[in-house]
């Protein structure tokens, strides 16, 4: 949420201030290496003034896909950069890297990161990530076993009757009763091209930094 006294960021397109406009848009399923978690319903912003344009060339017969925009999320590339301008720290905080749909965790990002150096491609880390999500659940499935345990050699009132074969088996992360998810390959080659891109102008500073004195630059 943008809780930041009475500043509103900028319509991208007119450059009018932004309002507050509900947060209607559905959460979203964000993977990380050892569990995912659920991004909370982001802010929407309207722009009033780029409304009132929409609403003309909706009257004049325009496709509504060619009318002017009129509301953005509070995570859309241009908000977020006008959140990092004003409260670097605040922008900094954002958990991770969103796709149309979902998203993955920035520590999954780096990881992919890392691991793309050592040469390690997309299939064996969607792997990776299947076997860490599974051995994430199996210790919590294993912390429910030893507290059932407990309950069963110190039974509480609530308890009396209750027998072993009353006790369903936890089922396997990636069953259709629990529905663990993780991500294919491919989409983390694209999620990991879209975090890249992210970085272009860091990549490129740093590049050039780095080759300051050679002669390629001398050119």
């Amino acid at each position: 949420r943008l809780d930041a006294g009475n500043w509103r960021p900028l319509c991208p397109n007119c450059g009018s201030r932004c309002v507050k406009n509900g947060t209607a848009h559905p959460p979203r399923l964000i993977y990380g290496v050892h569990h995912n978690y659920i991004l909370h319903s982001p802010q929407r912003l309207l722009c009033k003034r780029c409304a009132g344009v929409a609403s003309v060339q909706a009257g004049d017969g325009v496709p509504k896909e060619e009318r002017a925009q009129q509301t953005w999320l509070c995570h859309d590339t241009a908000i977020m950069e006008q959140i990092t301008e004003k409260d670097p720290n605040l922008a900094a905080e954002f958990p991770c890297i969103l796709s149309h749909i979902n998203g993955i965790d920035l520590e999954l990002h780096s990881l992919m990161e890392m691991l793309a150096t050592k040469g390690v491609g997309p299939m064996a880390l969607a792997e990776m990530i299947i076997s860490f999500h599974e051995a994430t659940w199996q210790q919590n499935e294993l912390r429910w076993l030893s507290h059932l345990y407990h309950r069963f050699n110190n039974p509480l009132i609530t308890d009396i009757g209750l027998k072993r074969e009353d006790i369903s088996k936890c089922p396997g992360y990636l069953s259709e009763e629990l529905g663990g998810a993780t991500p294919s390959d491919s989409y983390l080659m694209t999620m990991f091209c879209r975090g890249v891109e992210r970085k272009k102008m860091y990549y490129d500073a740093d590049v050039l930094w780095r080759l300051r004195d050679s002669k390629v630059l001398s050119w």
